[in-house]
């Protein structure tokens, strides 16, 4: 009876850590293809780092479109693996949704899979905890972070990995507070079994948050993506993979030889050269509906010089670019994914529609397929809804359209717009 009753109490607590989908949200991201991410993988920095007791923090930053966050699903999904001694434990941050820039929700997230994968780490004492104060404790980063030290600090055999990616993406004010417990924690005389791999885009501020361990001579260790060497090795695996993908359109498209090596040579002529822009690139291209040798040349002689114009040409594709404003500013303002079977039905609403029995729905299936021809910006995962990457709200954001520039969609939504789109529906449902 006693051990039912505990078995009941864990699950109680998992249940209040429950914040954010995690895993859903990491599998968002593409696999890796085969022989990229080596630059990171194969660094004398990554592997040094393990036997470091002193450096607990090993800090990835890389220009955007460069995979990071590939990088880390790969990390997690078959290179650094839990075992018997060793539990990984990860979090995606994106500004997309409240969840997935909270660090509540990335602390919670952390703990969760930690007592999933060994329950015994859900010790008596912390059960009491949850038990005595379970709904503030689980709302409280200060109270789960003392949990997470205390975890490591009682099970000093047991090496918790943490991989948080995306840090920049976390709400400023509470990345503040992350980087303090983690400045706290390098700053400790304990000597925990605790380590974490943190990526973000280079940003000064990122680097300001690390600066007290500095001070204290406990550096962190820095791999900077984005220097002139690391760069090279990335150019490389991005080449890698464009090859890889191309090689998928030549099966779906029947390319020739000939035709596949002009659609390559074309594609590794473009300086600057980023996974992002590569993927929308290709994107473009794999949705043209005829294609020839003569149509290669035509597409790669104009091809997107950067991610902005790859945005620009795929929005420029709508059949519709009232619906596909509609959906982007929906996706932009909702504090949670919108599901496709809600899209549909908001995405047809008009000014004259009295009751949802006067929209025209169409059946929710046929609806997905036509997603990406409404918005080629968009991804569904889980019957959810989601923009392709954090630089699309980047590229459409605009605090005023002060700012001169020959692409029509960049800067195209100013900052309130996609809030009144969805005031508008909300109180449309409420009448």
């Amino acid at each position: 009876m006693e051990t039912v009753s505990r078995e009941r109490r864990k699950a109680q607590v998992l249940k209040r850590l429950e914040t954010s989908p995690y895993r859903g949200r990491k599998d968002r991201n593409p696999s890796a293809v085969q022989g990229t991410c080596e630059w990171f993988i194969s660094h004398h920095l990554y592997h040094e780092w393990p036997g470091q007791e002193a450096s607990k923090i090993l800090w990835v930053s890389a220009d955007p479109g460069c995979g990071k966050s590939v990088l880390v699903k790969r990390l997690v999904d078959s290179v650094i693996q839990t075992t018997a001694s060793r539990k990984v434990c990860y979090f995606f941050f994106k500004d997309d949704f409240a969840d997935q820039k909270s660090h509540f929700s990335a602390l919670s997230s952390i703990l969760q899979q930690l007592f999933m994968l060994d329950t015994a780490l859900l010790s008596d004492e912390i059960l009491l905890q949850f038990d005595a104060n379970g709904r503030w404790l689980a709302a409280s980063f200060v109270e789960l972070w003392q949990i997470l030290i205390k975890v490591a600090d009682r099970n000093p055999d047991t090496e918790i990995i943490c991989l948080i990616d995306a840090v920049d993406e976390c709400n400023e004010q509470e990345r503040r507070q992350l980087f303090k417990a983690l400045c706290e924690l390098c700053g400790s005389k304990k000597s925990l079994n605790l380590k974490f791999i943190i990526t973000s885009r280079p940003y000064r501020e990122i680097g300001v948050g690390f600066k007290p361990l500095e001070n204290l001579n406990l550096p962190v260790i820095h791999l900077s993506g984005e220097s002139d060497s690391e760069m090279r090795k990335i150019v490389k695996e991005i080449d890698i993979a464009i090859r890889e993908r191309v090689k998928k359109i030549t099966v779906q498209q029947s390319l020739t030889d000939d035709e596949q090596l002009i659609l390559v040579s074309r594609l590794l002529s473009v300086r600057n050269r980023t996974y992002l822009w590569a993927h929308r690139t290709l994107d473009l291209i794999e949705r043209q509906l005829e294609i020839s040798k003569e149509k290669i040349i035509n597409i790669t002689s104009h091809l997107p010089q950067n991610v902005n114009e790859a945005y620009e040409r795929i929005l420029c594709r709508t059949f519709s670019k009232d619906k596909a404003t509609r959906m982007l500013h929906l996706i932009i303002a909702a504090d949670r994914p919108l599901t496709v079977g809600e899209m549909v039905v908001v995405i047809e609403l008009q000014h004259h529609h009295q009751s949802i029995d006067d929209i025209e729905i169409e059946p929710e299936d046929r609806f997905r397929e036509k997603i990406r021809d409404i918005c080629g910006l968009v991804t569904v995962s889980e019957s959810r809804i989601f923009l392709l990457h954090q630089t699309v709200k980047d590229f459409l954001i605009s605090m005023d359209h002060s700012e001169p520039t020959s692409l029509s969609w960049k800067h195209s939504v100013l900052v309130q717009d996609p809030n009144l789109t969805l005031t508008y529906v909300c109180v449309w449902c409420l009448q």
